[in-house]
């Protein structure tokens, strides 16, 4: 059901809050299946001021304490929480957000928990959906129309947020190039 621990990469990290921190800053910020905790961490240096991770796994919530214990808060305003908690029974807030994923779950819970978060809240919601094994996910039955983000559509993406559509933005790391590639389509890309 749920994936075995991965860490995203800071340089992949850096590159995806440089394009959705100037539209997004506002907002909280949450990891699902944080681990131990670095996006969470980046993005508080960034500039998000309210961020949390959970994930199922007590042993990886207690390294991301103890990381955050030894983490430099580069703003007094910042408040960092790290939760462990099942993302199908969290109780998502009605607040505008960030939701970060790294892969951590298979097709079916995927679907649950874009559907609770979907059913949760009418605010203004993002989602970073890192290595996208299961984007199609995204686009079942329309619940959450699909965008790949780069700096060229955000235009058209904000567009959307009158609609009461939530932007997602696809990362896939190009392994022989070790770059991001954001790209615009009508459907969920194929990766």
């Amino acid at each position: 059901e749920f994936f075995h621990y991965q860490g995203a990469g800071y340089l992949i990290l850096f590159r995806i809050f440089e394009q959705i921190v100037p539209h997004t800053k506002s907002f909280n910020f949450m990891d699902i299946g944080c681990g131990k905790g670095r996006p969470v961490f980046v993005g508080e240096s960034y500039g998000y001021e309210n961020l949390t991770g959970i994930d199922l796994d007590e042993e990886l919530i207690a390294i991301a304490n103890t990381n955050l214990k030894s983490y430099s808060i580069k703003r007094k305003t910042s408040n960092i929480h790290f939760i462990h908690a099942n993302a199908l029974e969290h109780n998502y807030k009605n607040e505008p957000n960030v939701y970060f994923l790294f892969n951590p779950f298979n097709e079916e819970i995927l679907k649950k928990v874009l559907e609770r978060i979907q059913n949760s809240t009418n605010a203004e919601t993002w989602f970073v959906y890192m290595k996208p094994k299961y984007s199609e996910v995204f686009a079942i039955d329309k619940l959450i129309p699909v965008h790949c983000c780069n700096k060229k559509i955000f235009p058209a993406v904000k567009k959307n947020f009158l609609q009461n559509q939530f932007p997602v933005l696809f990362v896939k790391v190009e392994k022989r190039c070790r770059f991001l590639r954001f790209e615009e389509t009508e459907q969920a890309p194929d990766y």
